[in-house]
């Protein structure tokens, strides 16, 4: 996530952590205040809410990765069972600067009260700016300066893909459109996306596979290369634990720096 923060420190003293079991809420604040504008499937739900009100400020959303073998991709012998992606993490600007690392830090406590079977978390940051079919940039890229500064281990880049950007911003994968293509598990939620940002309505007896093509024929979507996410993992659990975790981690790179 990339925001304009306040020059002041959070006093942690207003604020509470808590876990958000009704996926509507999330649902609500994610797709307000996220640049993709769409929420994934949970496994656990985090917010962050200011006292005075209560007010919720900020979310995080933790679920499993897109592909089965994402985790494997970066932790030895690891399944879908043992760890979470940290999917979505928006805080509201009007919170103050290190609010992330620290809320991050508590939703960490929350994944090992709540799954304490899982042993790490595994997160991305999208290095490359997203333009609206207009022109307009909408998401300027980041490094994930926020998951260094709380330590996160890097272990490079996710593979190279293509996205289709919505009007508004709203971001497709080809792995997410191939899901509505193929007749997959998620289907009926991406073509409601689809719906939602004004495909054309699908013909009678219309093949998925080709309304997807059509839907992209008329411009609605914005085709555009990606080379790939930088990813970070952290270990959970008790001290032995963690140093058994990292142990399996395939790769502790130096952070990414300067441009993106």
């Amino acid at each position: 996530m990339t925001r304009h923060r306040p020059a002041h420190v959070i006093d942690t003293s207003k604020y509470m952590v808590i876990p958000i079991d009704s996926d509507n809420i999330a649902k609500k604040f994610i797709t307000e205040h996220h640049y993709s504008g769409s929420y994934p499937a949970a496994r656990l739900r985090v917010g962050l809410w200011k006292m005075d009100g209560p007010e919720l400020v900020g979310v995080a959303v933790f679920g499993v990765p897109a592909h089965p073998l994402t985790f494997a991709r970066y932790i030895e012998d690891a399944d879908q069972h043992e760890g979470v992606e940290l999917n979505r993490l928006v805080i509201l600007d009007e919170v103050a600067s290190n609010a992330e690392t620290w809320f991050l830090a508590q939703c960490f406590r929350v994944i090992e009260q709540r799954l304490p079977n899982t042993r790490f978390v595994l997160s991305f940051s999208d290095p490359i700016p997203r333009e609206r079919p207009d022109g307009t940039v909408f998401m300027p890229g980041h490094l994930g300066t926020i998951y260094q500064a709380h330590n996160g281990t890097y272990v490079g880049k996710s593979s190279p893909k293509t996205t289709y950007i919505g009007p508004q911003g709203q971001t497709f994968y080809r792995r997410t459109l191939n899901k509505l293509r193929n007749g997959e598990r998620g289907r009926a939620y991406v073509e409601r996306q689809l719906i939602d940002i004004g495909a054309p309505p699908r013909h009678e007896d219309e093949a998925a596979a080709d309304w997807v093509d059509r839907v992209i024929a008329v411009g609605l979507l914005k085709k555009q290369a990606h080379s790939g996410n930088h990813a970070y993992v952290w270990a959970l659990g008790n001290k032995r634990q963690k140093k058994n975790t990292t142990r399996r981690f395939k790769a502790n790179l130096p952070y990414p720096k300067g441009e993106l």
